[in-house]
Order: structure tokens, then sequence, then C-alpha cells
């Protein structure tokens, strides 16, 4: 087991997401996705289990994801219920960018300065100050644990665009792939 970094979740609009990142070993979690219907496409919703172990992504997509894209039950009998192991250049790998904390946090300009004190909140039982840059209100809220060694507990966005809750810094966690018997190659199917 290594000591990492436990406890992701990130809510945006169309998603949650629930993650267990481990540094050097990957991540594991849990992927809720609701995409509205648009003129060229169907509305899609559903769960996935999503592990990414030696740089393999592995996906359980549930059933209800299919039947909401309109799959009869006989065109997903193979995967119901296993992972599929994702081609890197799969559209559903991509979610595997939310395991890497670099990717995360590049998403952040390093010009994001000036922040200030803007209060304090109570996030998920941690009392935490909260912080805003002044000049650039669209950029949201940076909670920030109020303790001895402070940790980002959330990133906010702003009002209506979610945010990332951070928890279980330094929790021991071991991220394994799936078993083999409960795999599948998604090439066969184009993932």
């Amino acid at each position: 087991m290594r000591s990492g970094f436990d406890g992701m979740e990130v809510e945006i609009a169309g998603g949650k997401f629930n993650l267990t990142d481990v540094a050097a070993q990957g991540c594991q979690g849990s992927i809720g996705l609701s995409a509205s219907a648009t003129s060229t496409s169907k509305a899609v919703s559903g769960t996935a289990d999503i592990i990414e172990a030696d740089s393999i992504v592995y996906m359980k997509l549930s059933e209800s994801f299919f039947t909401s894209a309109g799959l009869p039950a006989s065109e997903f009998s193979d995967v119901s219920g296993k992972y599929i192991k994702l081609a890197s250049n799969s559209d559903l790998a991509s979610f595997a960018q939310l395991c890497d904390p670099s990717t995360l946090s590049a998403a952040f300009a390093k010009q994001d300065t000036g922040f200030v004190k803007a209060g304090t909140a109570t996030i998920n039982g941690q009392q935490a100050l909260a912080f805003k840059q002044p000049k650039n209100a669209s950029n949201g809220t940076v909670y920030v644990s109020d303790s001895a060694t402070p940790q980002i507990l959330r990133i906010a966005g702003p009002a209506g665009q979610g945010s990332i809750d951070f928890s279980d810094y330094n929790a021991s966690a071991t991220i394994t792939a799936p078993p083999a018997s409960q795999v599948i190659d998604g090439s066969k199917f184009g993932l």
C-alpha cells in the first residue's frame, strides 16, 4: 500500500465523479453521467466504475447507461457486469485524466494570484477558510482547511458550474486492476 491522495469528489454540470487517487499507482472510483439530448444525440445517463492501474484504464458501465443509449440488451450482454479494458485512444479512456493530479492542476493558470480571504465555511465537517480573486470573480472560490497543515478541501466554480472536493489526504489505499475473469477487451467493440 502506498500513501496517496484519497477521496476526490468532482461535481460538474452533467456528472459526478468520486475517485481515489494514489500517487504512482492510479485511481479508482465511480462516475455518474447525465448528458442531455441534442439535435444529433439522445439523452444518456448511467454510472460507471473506473480503475486506472499500470496506465491501463478499465471501465464497467451500468446497464442503465446502455439502455438510456437505446441499445437493446442483446447488444451489451457481453459487457454487462464486466470491466472493459479500454484502448488509450478511446473517448471513454479520457476520463482517466481525472486520475492524474498534474493534469488536474494544469487546468489552473499559473497567473492565478491575488487571492484574498473571503470568509469561512465548513466543508465536509472541517473548518475552512474561503479565498477568492477579487479581480476575477469568474474563477470561483478555493476552500483551504483552517489547520496547522493547510490543505485544499474544495474548489468551487461560480454558481452552477460545479465543485471539486478533496479529502482523506495521505490515507492508505491500494489500486489494483480488476481480476482477468471480470475483464473483456474493449478493442472488440471499438473502445
